[in-house]
């Protein structure tokens, strides 16, 4: 079996579209891999992702972080939370990592969705496994959002696996 984990909850619908993760890509990716008309269809399954637990983000990210995403993750959030604590987190409203509703739980999400991807293969459930909405998080530190990235969804991975 070959794997695309992908669903509605790993896409930030709420990023604005002049955002280079624009929130369409990793739709347009499994729309590409999964329409009839290219002969790949058949040979991918798409499952949705599992959840990571704060657990398995913890691993990686320091609570105080995990905690400050969860703040921001609510509409409005960014004029009620100080900015200077804001900007201390990494996030801003004009750089590379502006918060968004849903964020805490679409993070969550992605690096599920890397957990899942990495089990199957490696216990041999798939063969190949594709996620996305992955990767792209990988310069998130553990106190800080960067480059894109909220939950550094490979180091989550790596953590629980060790």
């Amino acid at each position: 079996m070959n794997l695309l984990v992908h669903g509605p909850a790993m896409i930030a619908s709420h990023m604005p579209e002049t955002h280079p993760l624009k929130p369409g890509r990793a739709d347009d990716a499994q729309y590409l891999i999964t329409d009839p008309r290219n002969g790949w269809a058949e040979l991918v399954t798409v499952v949705a992702p599992p959840t990571a637990t704060d657990m398995d983000i913890a691993r990686v990210h320091d609570l105080s972080y995990i905690a400050m995403v969860d703040r921001l993750s609510f509409p409005g959030a960014m004029g009620r939370v100080p900015s200077g604590e804001v900007k201390r987190f990494g996030f801003s409203s004009h750089g590379d990592n502006p918060p968004y509703p849903e964020m805490g739980s679409i993070a969550r999400n992605v690096s599920g969705g890397v957990i899942h991807a990495l089990q199957q293969v490696s216990t041999g459930n798939a063969k190949f496994a594709f996620v996305p909405s992955g990767g792209v998080n990988h310069h998130a530190m553990p106190a800080t959002a960067s480059g894109f990235g909220i939950f550094n969804d490979a180091g989550v991975e790596i953590g629980r696996a060790h």
